[in-house]
């Protein structure tokens, strides 16, 4: 596991302090913040790439007071935020507002929002999705899996995106 703090210092990043150095590969360990977020990480753990650090609950501290990402995942020097919203606890302005302050922090590159409906109606899609635009983060068994998962509509949006 050194190698990969070295690997993240070499890139002039730090590692962040949230991560347990005695973990080898992600792996899902319940309770997590939400049934929401539970169905997300069981879904997406099986998909990260081994050498990818995956981490529930991950604090940021910004000059407005500590947040808290429902997910963050790391692997060289990419680093990425996920959250799970769900329409009766998100407000998209309060949303934005906060994103920009954890993004000044640098302690994320990017935060992707996935709204609740699509991680229960299309997980496999939401997946597919994430696989192609950070497929760094993905096995490379799963790019195969998800995109035979994956809905046809889906695969045509990617297609026409490229």
């Amino acid at each position: 596991m050194k190698s990969k703090i070295i690997a993240f210092t070499q890139a002039g990043r730090s590692l962040p302090e949230i991560f347990n150095p005695d973990l080898t590969e992600p792996y899902y360990e319940p309770p997590y913040g939400s049934p929401l977020e539970g169905r997300f990480a069981w879904a997406f753990v099986k998909c990260l790439h081994p050498e990818a650090l995956f981490q529930k609950q991950a604090s940021v501290q910004t000059i407005c007071g500590n947040f808290r990402l429902d997910f963050l995942v790391c692997k060289d020097s990419m680093r990425v935020g996920f959250e799970c919203d769900g329409q009766d606890f998100h407000d998209p302005e309060r949303d934005l507002w906060r994103d920009a302050l954890v993004l000044s922090q640098q302690s994320v590159d990017q935060i992707v929002r996935l709204r609740g409906t699509d991680l229960y109606r299309e997980m496999d899609d939401c997946l597919f999705v994430l696989s192609r635009w950070f497929p760094e983060l993905f096995s490379e068994r799963w790019h195969a899996n998800l995109g035979a998962a994956a809905s046809f509509d889906a695969r045509q949006q990617i297609i026409s995106c490229m």
